[in-house]
């Protein structure tokens, strides 16, 4: 499998744990400013990990486009203030403190492919796309970020999306690689709280304490 990395730090092992048939790592994005796309894209496309390097890069620039032409003025100003709500009932206002802009400021940073993507970015693709997308950082070793929203995810079952950020410079998909009795090998890209429910609410209380 190309660009599969194992992370054997204590606390990683700690958080997303193996076992005898299934092991955690890391598919690694490319380093382009745009590696918070590729992760997310790489969670929504099957086969990803598959794909030719070059595949790889236009899909991830191809969804960040798509985006940015999904969010209109309106959209964003209703996201906007969505986050600011739900960040306001955890007590995590002050992520977005230095990362609030305008639409036009927003559309800006989108079209360059090489800027990266920032609480506000992040948090709108969340919202919008209605996934649990939940960061460990590998340099506090710790699950971070408050774009997370484990309980609409339990309600919905929707997907959770779990992303490493690399010397807090650089953002990789986190994944769980089973090999099954058959010899060939599944990769989990996504978790769901109706088949990993366990896993999952394991997760939601390590992010609640750290």
């Amino acid at each position: 499998m190309e660009r599969f990395s194992r992370r054997t730090s204590v606390h990683f092992e700690n958080a997303f744990r193996s076992t005898e048939r299934s092991k955690f790592g890391v598919l690694e994005s490319h380093g382009d400013g745009s590696c918070f796309f590729h992760s997310v894209v790489a969670a929504l496309t099957e086969h990803y990990d598959q794909m030719k390097p070059a595949d790889q890069v236009r899909a991830g620039r191809t969804f960040r486009r798509a985006f940015l032409e999904l969010m209109n003025e309106q959209l964003y100003a209703n996201a906007m203030h969505r986050i600011r709500t739900d960040l306001a009932l955890k007590n995590n206002e002050s992520i977005l403190n230095g990362s609030l802009y305008s639409y036009n400021e927003f559309r800006k940073r989108m079209l360059n492919f090489r800027t990266w993507a920032d609480a506000t970015i992040i948090s709108s693709v969340a919202l919008l796309l209605q996934l649990n997308i939940v960061f460990f950082d590998g340099v506090g070793q710790k699950l971070y970020y408050g774009v997370d929203n484990f309980r609409r995810a339990r309600e919905k079952n929707l997907p959770t999306i779990l992303v490493e950020w690399q010397d807090r410079s650089h953002f990789n998909l986190i994944v769980r690689v089973t090999q099954l009795p058959n010899k060939k090998t599944q990769i989990d890209r996504q978790f769901f709280f109706d088949r990993d429910n366990a896993f999952l609410e394991r997760l939601e209380r390590m992010y609640k304490s750290s």
